[in-house]
């Protein structure tokens, strides 16, 4: 079962223990109001109220945190997957914030969302991002201070780099192999290999519609050492040529 169709109650009195940094869509169950109370690191606490029937996101990092007041249900969001989708965003519309992870302690809130279902919430964010107050969303801001977010960064911009060998990427991004491969995967679903080709062949193929120019050169810039390495990975993974994958996409978009 998805994860995120699960949906968990927190009645008043009782509390959850949270060890790393959490998504949350969260309801304020019937009308009335529901009264939060974060303790984080056994040193600060911050407590906020919630008007009956809210709903929204909330960003959470190491607390422990307690309903004093009302009743909240909330699904767990896969924040790896959207932070991965805010790099694609960014990287679109060069906003790129990386270099470090700034500490993010305690809790925020998105503006309210009052019909998005819990595992539909990239459309959430990719509205978000055609807004033009995009970036005054606190839930946007947190996502860009993940892990998750540097490393898809520091992986997308490797695909622009011939030499992507497994431990020169790990020596760069300062891990260890197995750990990188373990943060690797869990970010992006696949092996790096896997991925690093994917994104690396997605490029090319877009550099090859966009402006059909010698497809050689087109292959030498994307890190492939010749022109048959190109077109044998796109026949693989799809099925066809890249001159028969652009005049059939081309087609399509001429109808």
């Amino acid at each position: 079962m998805d994860l995120e169709t699960i949906s968990h109650i927190i009645n008043v009195g009782s509390f959850v223990k949270i060890t790393e940094k959490k998504l949350w869509l969260v309801e304020v169950v019937d009308s009335n109001t529901c009264e939060i109370v974060c303790n984080i690191k056994n040193i600060d606490e911050d407590s906020m109220v919630l008007e009956g029937a809210w709903r929204g996101l909330i960003a959470l990092d190491a607390m422990l945190l307690k309903i004093v007041k009302g009743k909240l249900r909330y699904y767990e969001i896969d924040l790896m997957r959207l932070a991965k989708l805010q790099v694609f965003i960014d990287c679109s519309s060069d906003k790129l914030e990386t270099g470090h992870i700034r500490e993010f302690n305690g809790i925020s809130l998105s503006k309210e969302i009052r019909t998005t279902k819990p595992n539909d919430m990239e459309s959430w964010l990719l509205q978000q991002a055609m807004r033009a107050d995009d970036d005054s969303d606190p839930i946007v801001s947190f996502l860009r201070q993940t892990e998750c977010y540097n490393l898809v960064y520091f992986l997308l911009s490797a695909t622009n780099d011939n030499n992507q060998c497994l431990q020169n990427l790990c020596v760069r991004y300062g891990l260890s192999a197995a750990h990188f491969r373990r943060l690797s995967r869990h970010a992006l679903g696949h092996t790096t290999k896997v991925t690093l080709r994917e994104w690396r062949m997605t490029k090319a193929i877009l550099a090859f519609i966009d402006e059909p120019k010698n497809m050689t050169d087109i292959a030498f810039a994307h890190g492939y050492s010749s022109l048959s390495h190109f077109s044998n990975d796109v026949k693989k993974m799809l099925g066809m040529t890249p001159r028969a994958l652009r005049k059939s996409i081309l087609d399509v978009v001429m109808k």
